[in-house]
């Protein structure tokens, strides 16, 4: 949620406890909206973010360094000179707005004692950074604000620093009292609206997340109209509205981060109070960590997003035109096999030469293919005798033939891109890390799908992939190896450099019941390391059939596989394929069951030149199981 009044009110007396009279050490800009000042204090380094960005504006401590620019923005190197080697005297807010003030207190060249302020608005699109000078005068702002973008207030360097209007409000403090006297003072006005919209209206601070706090306490319908309630439910909103008021004005804060599920790893909010509304909370130590953990997990998770969907539209764009190119060939391979059909004219007419009038545009020929011998009418090309138009139909059956059998070896090479290209897909859906997205990215530039000349100087998770034409033969290898250098950023003559990023996470590891482990490859160049190369012999080895799906390997030891384990590992397997996809998600539905085949790993090859994860087997066995997600990797 956007940062509320509470929440900056809290903020404003964390910050002050960890940081009056620190030490300005450093400042730097990693972006155009967000500033970090580096602060020493009693021996110990923090770091304050200040951001303006309009879709997250904050104020926190944070254990992310960020980036410092080699060439700092001009505003950052104003606050260099204004603020370097200065004291934060004290963080302050007016009432509950959320407007946070940071006084510093520095010496200039004279030696003379001078006062700077450091404001942050943090106001969704309008949110801003200001540095004032001891006069109350704009030294200069993060984002200028003239009169052509507002005609009520101007933010620009030498103009005196005006608040924002203030909201007709009342403060929290002033409620609360009023709530102690027994009554539920709310203006005439929100008669007509919500509860939640009621008390928006009313109460300085409070954001709408934290107005539906109080109606959910309170265990009245938010859907009630604020004029339509009786005493007993007046009395009832009255008594959840004092129980929050009681913690704001009374400092007794709770700063806490809530989860969708207990198990997640990305809380989806976090508020300065334990809010009873979401079912999953964790208390934290202090609001400046709820907001680095929240933030941090969400720029991370937003970071492996886009990089997953550029990586799923390129694989995406590569599997329509296989598609396309399989479409293609299946026809040239049908085609060849009607063209029998044409050489079989073609020797009529000959067997028929005689019977052809010239300039006919006809021939009636006997069938000698057909034991009743009929006739047949075949057409003759215009302006043509009958002996050439049947050369012509001898050359275009052996071009239809010879294209057929072409198109039969490219149409297997299709399938087969089809089949790594349909796994990527997959595997880019299970990615949840960057470092699997690496591992996934080596998979790609290693199996056909290279970077473009104007594309390999962009970032990965930017870089857009074009498809490599795969032509037959010699020359289409030197042209595939070529963009692979071009795509390494290399010369024509160095050797591309391969990357050791997907040997960095290793492979899933789950116990089975009966103690056997299971190895769970993530990508299909780890899936073939942990067929070929990790696995042994005796080792037991399932997939998903007929379908993309994760490698899984049991190790056996030399032991017998019990028939649980043999089950277990099959469920695994359906669990990490495109299985649970096509069964409509991770929440496969119940008694729906997958065919999973298994052998031994000796049975298990992979074909020369196939693509990474692309593997053949033999004398295997099939079960059908449900698929089930593992319990915790061991």
């Amino acid at each position: 949620m956007p940062l509320d009044g509470v929440s900056i009110n809290c903020l404003a007396t964390e910050l002050n406890q960890t940081l009056a009279n620190a030490r300005v050490d450093r400042i730097y800009q990693p972006d155009r909206f967000e500033l970090i000042l580096q602060l020493r204090n009693n021996g110990q380094n923090s770091r304050l973010l200040l951001s303006a960005n309009p879709s997250a504006p904050r104020v926190h401590l944070t254990d992310d360094p960020g980036d410092n620019p080699g060439s700092p923005p001009m505003f950052c190197m104003l606050l260099r000179k204004h603020l370097s080697g200065s004291r934060l005297l004290n963080v302050s807010t007016t009432g509950f707005e959320r407007i946070l003030d940071f006084h510093f207190q520095n010496t200039d060249e004279l030696g003379d004692t001078v006062s700077k302020t450091l404001v942050v608005e943090i106001m969704g699109r309008h949110s801003n950074i200001i540095l004032l000078n001891q006069d109350g005068f704009i030294h200069d702002s993060l984002i200028h604000v003239d009169a052509a973008v507002s005609r009520v207030r101007e933010v620009m360097p030498a103009r005196r620093y005006v608040r924002p209007p203030e909201q007709d409000k009342d403060q929290p403090d002033h409620v609360f009292s009023a709530l102690q006297n027994g009554s539920l003072p709310w203006p005439a006005a929100v008669a007509g609206k919500t509860l939640s919209q009621a008390l928006l209206i009313w109460i300085q601070g409070f954001s709408p997340q934290l107005c539906q706090e109080v109606v959910y306490r309170s265990g009245l319908d938010d859907r009630l109209r604020a004029g339509e309630l009786d005493d007993s439910q007046i009395s009832r909103l009255r008594l959840s509205l004092h129980e929050v008021l009681s913690a704001v004005v009374n400092g007794q804060y709770q700063p806490s981060v809530f989860l969708k599920q207990p198990g997640d790893r990305i809380p989806v909010d976090f508020h300065a109070l334990p809010l009873q509304s979401f079912a999953y909370r964790q208390a934290v130590p202090t609001l400046s960590a709820a907001m680095d953990r929240f933030y941090t997990d969400q720029n991370r998770q937003n970071q492996i997003n886009q990089r997953r969907d550029v990586m799923v539209k390129r694989v995406k764009k590569a599997l329509e035109l296989a598609l396309h190119k399989r479409a293609i060939h299946q026809d040239d391979v049908e085609a060849a096999a009607d063209s029998d059909s044409i050489q079989k004219t073609g020797n009529l007419i000959l067997a028929n030469l005689s019977r052809w009038v010239e300039g006919s545009p006809t021939l009636e020929a006997i069938d000698y293919f057909d034991p009743e011998q009929p006739l047949v009418l075949i057409p003759i090309e215009p302006g043509r005798t009958a002996a050439r138009t049947a050369q012509l139909l001898f050359k275009t059956y052996a071009r239809v033939k010879r294209r057929g059998e072409i198109s039969q070896k490219l149409l297997r090479h299709d399938l087969a891109e089809i089949d790594w290209l349909e796994s990527l897909l997959h595997e880019l859906s299970e990615a949840d890390t960057m470092e699997a997205l690496a591992a996934i990215q080596e998979e790609i530039d290693q199996g056909g799908l290279v970077r473009s000349r104007d594309e390999s100087a962009l970032p990965v998770d930017q870089t857009l992939l074009t498809v490599d034409r795969l032509n037959p033969g010699k020359a289409g290898s030197r042209v595939r190896r070529h963009q692979k250098r071009i795509a390494a950023g290399k010369s024509s003559k160095a050797k591309p450099k391969k990357t050791n990023e997907s040997k960095a996470l290793p492979p899933r590891q789950f116990i089975s019941s009966d103690d056997f482990t299971i190895l769970v490859g993530r990508n299909n160049l780890q899936n073939d390391s942990l067929t070929l190369r990790t696995a042994a012999k005796d080792d037991w080895w399932f997939h998903v059939q007929k379908m993309p799906g994760s490698h899984v390997i049991v190790r056996t030891e030399q032991k017998p596989l019990p028939d649980r384990t043999i089950e277990e590992a099959a469920a695994i397997a359906a669990w990490f394929s495109r299985a649970t996809v096509t069964l409509g998600g991770k929440q496969s539905p119940t008694g729906l069951k997958v065919p999973v085949d298994y052998c031994p790993v000796s049975h298990v090859q992979k074909p020369r030149g196939a693509k990474p994860g692309m593997v053949i087997y033999d004398r295997y066995q099939t079960i059908l199981v449900t698929p089930k997600e593992p319990k915790a990797p061991a």
